[in-house]
């Protein structure tokens, strides 16, 4: 059988392959939070077609991702570990057991995965079992978050001078060097895909990175210095050796000006990520010249994650979202962007559905629909903490609850009211494919009448590099009456919050000061004991 598929104005013929095998067709949207969703309880409609899934799919109500952010959450996701087993999170998956994508590899599978988001990136080693894997990165955030996350503690410690000069730059020699590496092989990677960077000269910086890895090399103090002067905008210098003090004062006065605008109305952002439509579109290319095997497709979608660096756009689906949404909320506007970026991703949800079903994919296919954290946005309150930014405290509800929906329903009974874990994700795709179990996964399917479900866990070493050794660690537990996050220091487990999710389930009224559940708090506490000697066990 042919199916004619309307490309840049061709019409081109492509035959449809019937395969025992299911094709697997996961959609990862950055950041949506499960109480977002009407299944969720929230009361506003915004997802139309994820709706119209639901009704006719199979929802895993009580799923939850084992850490908060990406970098955190993913090594669950792709290789069904805990994110502080291997020594952490801070290589992605390098040091991990196999992904689920080279075990359907291995399986005959035709393995496509597609990123617009840098934690998710080849740099990470997330492309392991990928024929294909896409890297659609905004490099604004890529240079910002490697300084926020990788560079930024070390470089403190020498402004503080807790480290000497020649120590900082034997740290920065090593890291900032495998950074500019990763930045070149997305560079090429851009020019071999013919896609044109939204924010970054692909071809004009190419010569500016490889400069930049020779300063490097041969006079890391002017490097350093860039890095101390001009902060996030380092990357605005790659490769100089010498800046004038007018290129200073006009970058100082040009990034302020932004910034008194974009604090306005974000009309300037330094952030552009690839939304939705062109990311599925990638998807599409890719099915019209790959069809000879059973597929497996990771869509990675970051406009929800991306919804607080709101812009304006004057597209008519746009303005009427916009419009639609405002009367929906009666003109309140707390989560307001959050929630115009979730009705946004819907839109093209239900055009890719389409899509799907219009060229008979969806005949043998099983599509996935997950998320990997929430986000802060709108209600519930918190007290005013760095909550974006201090991963500690990131344990909420908002931030660790999250969906997974299988489309079409799925033709196996399960137990709706046990918890299950991002860690269970790639051990239930496996099941539903009739594949062997893996043996290097923790998790297990949710049709496996033997998973333990008693307890979730979520975790990580607060904001900045994974560090078990010199760092806090946190550790989250749930079950379904009560969560509890310890806070560990010097291997010494202390209660930080209780909470009371029955009776108190936006959690507000912190009981660590009670004597209540004091059972479930003993239990906890020994799970969480076990837990830090197997983090300890791996360093």
């Amino acid at each position: 059988m042919y199916i004619g598929y309307h490309l840049k104005k061709k019409v081109q013929f492509v035959e449809i392959m019937h395969f025992n095998n299911k094709n697997i067709i996961i959609i990862l949207i950055d950041a949506l939070r499960f109480d977002k969703l009407t299944a969720g309880g929230y009361k506003y409609n915004l997802t139309p077609n994820i709706n119209k899934l639901l009704k006719e799919g199979t929802l895993v109500k009580n799923h939850f991702a084992n850490g908060c952010p990406t970098s955190v959450s993913f090594p669950a996701i792709f290789s069904s570990t805990f994110p502080l087993d291997y020594k952490g999170y801070n290589e992605g998956v390098k040091n991990r057991p196999k992904t689920f994508a080279e075990v359907f590899k291995d399986n005959g599978y035709d393995t496509f995965g597609i990123t617009s988001a840098h934690p998710s990136g080849d740099h990470f080693f997330y492309n392991r079992g990928f024929r294909i894997y896409e890297n659609l990165l905004d490099f604004y955030q890529w240079f910002r978050q490697n300084l926020k996350v990788l560079l930024r503690e070390d470089l403190t410690r020498y402004k503080n001078k807790d480290i000497t000069k020649n120590e900082m730059i034997e740290l920065l020699s090593k890291n900032y060097l495998n950074i500019l590496n990763s930045t070149l092989k997305y560079v090429n990677q851009f020019e071999e895909l013919d896609v044109k960077s939204k924010n970054f000269n692909v071809k004009k910086n190419k010569s500016k990175i490889i400069e930049e890895i020779e300063l490097l090399k041969n006079n890391p103090e002017i490097v350093l210095k860039k890095f101390i002067e001009f902060d996030y905008l380092y990357y605005k210098f790659l490769g100089k050796k010498n800046i004038s003090n007018l290129t200073r004062y006009f970058l100082k006065y040009k990034e302020n000006l932004r910034t008194r605008i974009n604090d306005i109305i974000n009309l300037f952002p330094r952030r552009k990520i690839y939304e939705a439509k062109e990311i599925f579109q990638r998807f599409k290319r890719y099915f019209l010249n790959e069809n000879k095997k059973p597929f497996l497709a990771f869509i990675h979608l970051f406009d929800v994650h991306e919804s607080k660096n709101f812009t304006v756009k004057f597209s008519f689906s746009y303005i009427k979202n916009l419009i639609k949404l405002l009367f929906i909320r009666r003109f309140k506007f707390g989560g307001f962007v959050y929630d115009l970026a979730v009705m946004h991703v819907d839109d093209e949800i239900g055009k890719f559905h389409e899509y799907l079903k219009k060229n008979e994919i969806l005949e043998n296919s099983i599509v996935a629909i997950t998320s990997d954290h929430g986000l802060k946005a709108g209600f519930p309150p918190r007290p005013k903490t760095h909550l974006r930014t201090d991963l500690s405290q990131q344990f909420y509800e908002e931030f660790i609850r999250v969906p997974l929906i299988f489309y079409p329903k799925l033709d196996r009974k399960f137990d709706e009211n046990k918890l299950s874990s991002h860690i269970d994700f790639a051990p239930t795709l496996l099941d539903i494919c009739n594949l062997d179990k893996n043996e290097g996964f923790k998790g297990k399917s949710i049709f496996d009448q033997n998973r333990y479900s008693g307890i979730v866990l979520s975790e990580n070493t607060g904001s900045g590099i994974c560090d078990i050794i010199n760092k806090n660690i946190y550790l989250c537990l749930r079950n379904k009456r009560i969560k509890i996050v310890y806070e560990i220091e010097s291997k010494n487990i202390k209660e930080r919050d209780v909470f009371d999710i029955v009776k108190d389930p936006n959690e507000f009224n912190n009981l660590v000061k009670s004597n209540l559940h004091e059972t479930e708090r003993n239990e906890f506490y020994n799970f969480a004991k076990q837990r830090l000697e197997t983090i300890y066990s791996y360093v």
